[in-house]
């Protein structure tokens, strides 16, 4: 890690042999210490002693330097070196998120940290064209760590308001029939049977890309997906009807244990590919996610009148609360207790509930 002293000077930290090991560049310009930083840690990874953290700064795993004058960076580390921060699923979503702000918050003190400055960055994620809900994601991040040193390390006394942009999350985006079927027919045959077991089944992507065949019962049409997988962190068993198992049938050779594979090799990367953007380019829609996949199954069985309980258990939900903003979809069922005032209408004077016990009868 490059940083800026009090002094002036830069200096450089590493972690050799588990210890932190900070140098002088004796330069106040950033370009030659920039140089100096880069030849010892190119000496020093060439000898196997360094551990580098996201950017190749320093290891998760350390604790920062005993010192008033606690960093952003310092924060990270401590951020990823808590083990319920190591042990969740969002990890590399986490570390992703480091990386992108590490060039504009390395090296900053926690307490120069405020809203204008995460206004500022804000802005710069904007002009880069980053979606809403990207931009954040990120600044949640900032939210997490800054939270955590507050409460767990008391580095800083509060935590500063954090410029949001609001994205609204609660809306659901799914295929109509006929968008269903231009963009099945605009992608290319690697994407179309992901697309139709996520459309048909409700699985998730990770857990459409993890499955196995020995997950697979067919006799008895359905899969187990394991807690390994499964994002409730408990074994899921997902009934399968048969438009899907016809599907999988089709993929039977293609790979010994993997379901999706591509050339023969197992599918390790996301589904929204470029191919998948081109199709939808193609098929003229816009503002959809291969997860959107999973909505689209959704509302389709909350239209046709699935209870909202039963959803929950077949989606795989934890909270009722996911599953309720498919409740607007399909009102028919409540269609039969609205009617039931119509029964027995009355409509006498007599027939009045007087609320008030101080209220006179006419």
């Amino acid at each position: 890690m490059l940083y800026k002293h009090s002094n002036g000077n830069w200096y450089a930290e590493f972690l050799i042999g588990g210890k932190q090991v900070r140098r002088s560049t004796r330069t106040k310009n950033e370009r030659i210490a920039r140089k100096l930083y880069n030849s010892w840690k190119s000496e020093i990874e060439a000898d196997g002693e360094i551990t580098p953290f996201i950017a190749g700064e320093v290891a998760a795993s350390v604790k920062p330097p005993a010192t008033t004058h606690y960093r952003w960076d310092h924060a990270v580390v401590a951020y990823f070196g808590d083990p319920k921060v190591k042990a969740k699923r969002s990890i590399k979503s986490d570390l992703a998120l480091a990386k992108a702000l590490h060039p504009y918050l390395n090296g900053v003190a926690l307490e120069d940290i405020d809203y204008t400055m995460l206004e500022g960055i804000q802005k710069v994620f904007i002009k880069r064209k980053l979606k809403d809900a990207t931009v954040d994601q990120h600044l949640s991040f900032v939210r997490r760590v800054l939270r955590r040193v507050a409460k767990k390390e008391r580095w800083i006394t509060s935590v500063p308001a954090i410029p949001m942009l609001n994205s609204d999350n609660s809306i659901i985006r799914f295929l109509s029939k006929d968008e269903e079927a231009r963009l099945y027919a605009a992608l290319p045959d690697s994407l179309k049977a992901p697309f139709r077991i996520a459309i048909l089944t409700g699985m998730r992507t990770q857990e459409i890309r993890e499955m196995q065949w020995d997950w697979l019962d067919f006799e008895n049409r359905h899969v187990t997906i394991p807690k390994a997988v499964s994002k409730t962190k408990t074994d899921m068993r997902k009934p399968l009807n048969q438009s899907v198992i016809d599907v999988l049938l089709t993929l039977r050779g293609n790979h010994p244990q993997y379901v999706i594979s591509y050339r023969g090799k197992r599918w390790k990367d996301s589904f929204s590919t470029h191919a998948w953007y081109a199709a939808l380019r193609e098929a003229g829609i816009e503002k959809f996610r291969f997860h959107d996949l999973r909505h689209t199954w959704a509302s389709r069985l909350r239209q046709k009148g699935v209870p909202l309980d039963v959803l929950q258990e077949l989606g795989g939900w934890k909270s009722p609360l996911m599953v309720q903003r498919y409740g607007h979809l399909e009102v028919e069922h409540l269609q039969n207790y609205a009617a039931l005032l119509d029964e027995d209408p009355q409509s006498e004077a007599e027939n009045v509930v007087y609320l008030n016990r101080g209220a006179r009868r006419p």
